[in-house]
């Protein structure tokens, strides 16, 4: 059996596909989001501080570092804000992670590379009643994927033709 991590993986130096990630996907307002820290940082910081930004999925901002096993990686960060800011979002219980130390020194050590700055954020958790409004506005909607998943948890007493 062929090791497929690091340089022998075939998605080795390429974004990660659309829709792949552990989170809820989908999008707010025309912005794609990979989970539901994503979609918070995004309202709470981006749009309420008015931020420039774009996704740092990209060839331009990947971040090439050696994971805890020796193995060659890339990581590419969740946000670069004001062409000046890398902000990549994660839960405080995984910032001293082997696998993120190893990633935030790399990034830091790029940012500084291309005179930007490099931060973690864990951004407040956005509440269920809040999802729920902003699916109910209209302003989010998920990935098929994820559309099922959040019926079942939000809407679990309702039909199928009510939910359509």
């Amino acid at each position: 059996k062929k090791n497929s991590s690091g340089e022998n993986n075939p998605m080795y130096g390429k974004p990660a596909p659309q829709g792949s990630g552990n989170g809820w996907s989908g999008w707010y307002r025309e912005w794609f989001f990979r989970s539901l820290m994503e979609l918070s940082f995004m309202i709470n910081f981006i749009e309420r501080f008015g931020f420039e930004w774009k996704s740092g999925e990209s060839r331009a901002y990947m971040v090439p570092y050696v994971d805890w096993k020796g193995a060659k990686r890339n990581y590419f960060p969740d946000f670069i804000l004001n062409d000046r800011y890398v902000a990549e979002c994660k839960p405080d219980k995984l910032k001293e992670t082997p696998s993120v130390i190893a990633k935030t020194a790399a990034a830091h050590e790029l940012c500084g590379r291309l005179g930007m700055k490099y931060k973690v954020i864990c951004p407040k958790p956005l509440t269920d009643d809040q999802v729920m409004a902003l699916y109910l506005d209209g302003a989010i909607r998920f990935t098929d994927r994820y559309e099922a998943k959040f019926r079942e948890r939000f809407l679990p007493g309702l039909s199928s033709e009510e939910k359509a």
